[in-house]
C-alpha cells in the first residue's frame, strides 16, 4: 500500500510540471494579455477542481 502512495505522489507531481509547461507554453506562444492570463488561470483551476472532485480516492 505504501508503494501505491508514492505512485500517485509520482503521478501528481508529473501531472503539475505538464501543467506548469502547458501553461508557460501558451502564455509564450500566444503572447497572452493579463486578461488572457486571468481566464487561462480560471480555466485551468476549473479543470483541476473538476478532476479532483471526480477523483474517488484523492483525500483518501
Amino acid at each position: 500500500m505504501k508503494l501505491n502512495k508514492w505512485y500517485n505522489f509520482l503521478l501528481t507531481l508529473l501531472f503539475w510540471v505538464f501543467t506548469w509547461e502547458t501553461y508557460s507554453a501558451l502564455v509564450e506562444k500566444y503572447k497572452l494579455s493579463v486578461n488572457q492570463k486571468i481566464l487561462l488561470n480560471l480555466s485551468m483551476l476549473s479543470i483541476v477542481i473538476i478532476l479532483i472532485t471526480n477523483s474517488s480516492n484523492f483525500f483518501n
